[in-house]
């Protein structure tokens, strides 16, 4: 039985200007829940506005994207991101950085803080709770994103190339924490041209000058 629909992209296309070159092309994937999707092809081929045309960032000059929402009620998913730069807040705790995911979503404190907990262990961090996140290296910088994202248990996990900046066991860290996310239901799209990233995925769609092909 295939996994449920979470984002499908028909004949799309988006370009930032009329009269310039399409950044994407004709794009035609779905995007699934419990699905680990990869975004792979070089630098400049258009996969981090492929992750803006799917969490809603930006509208297709062409074509259609559904969003299929888990929850009744509801007009689309609900997104989380994590791009290369953290953008955690500065003046905050680990842990405090971590719960506004969740916080944002429920209001409740408390269980905010036990959801932020959680993620911090998955991605690797117990006993940097407490720390200002200005006082981490910028590796696990990006492993606190990464559990914010977890934390605020949303349907659509966005990562726009996570492990770039990672070591390869801090890499390998944040690989497992997104295969919790996906084993939870989430579905999850990665941009990235990381081999291990790669082989997480089960969906794979090649990115080049625009185009994407759906590889496996």
């Amino acid at each position: 039985m295939d996994a449920e629909l979470a984002v499908a992209l028909e004949d799309v296309g988006f370009e930032y200007g009329r009269g310039l070159d399409a950044v994407v092309d004709r794009a035609t994937f779905d995007v699934r829940y419990g699905v680990a999707t990869c975004l792979y092809g070089p630098s400049g081929s258009g996969k981090s506005t492929l992750l803006a045309l799917i969490g809603r960032l930006v509208q297709p000059t062409r074509g259609r994207v559904g969003w299929h929402p888990r929850h009744a009620g509801e007009s689309a998913p609900r997104f989380a991101w994590v791009t290369q730069a953290a953008n955690l807040v500065p003046s905050l705790t680990v842990v405090e950085n971590v719960a506004l995911g969740p916080l944002a979503r429920s209001g409740s404190v408390a269980g905010s803080y036990a959801r932020a907990e959680s993620a911090i262990a998955a991605v690797g961090l117990l006993g940097l709770e407490r720390r200002p996140v200005t006082a981490v290296s910028g590796g696990q910088m990006q492993r606190v994103a990464i559990a914010r994202a977890l934390a605020s248990d949303a349907d659509v996990l966005l990562a726009d190339e996570p492990t770039a900046n990672l070591d390869a066991s801090a890499a390998a860290v944040v690989l497992e924490a997104i295969g919790l996310a996906v084993e939870a239901g989430a579905a999850v799209v990665v941009a990235s041209h990381d081999a291990a990233v790669l082989e997480l995925a089960s969906s794979r769609i090649e990115v080049r000058g625009g185009s994407c092909r759906v590889v496996g």
